[in-house]
């Protein structure tokens, strides 16, 4: 759902946020603008991404775990 269109709009050639047919976020990613890619773990629920991709020039993408989650744990941390 939400991390497919993610990567469909980044255009990425690869998956930068996990998909698959059970949810699979399971925790906050904040997608941000940078001149090489580097991810950085800020918390045990928030992870920063940054990408040398023109969409993140002028905005952040945040990518969460979804609000019907199967897991419980992936509910809260939304």
């Amino acid at each position: 759902g939400k991390s497919q269109f993610i990567n469909t709009l980044l255009g990425e050639k690869e998956e930068i946020c996990p998909t698959g047919v059970l949810p699979t976020t399971d925790v906050i990613q904040i997608l941000k603008y940078g001149t090489k890619r580097k991810d950085i773990v800020e918390s045990e629920h928030i992870k920063s991404i940054y990408l040398p991709n023109e969409w993140l020039r002028q905005t952040n993408i945040v990518d969460t775990p979804g609000t019907n989650a199967v897991l419980q744990t992936h509910q809260q941390i939304t």
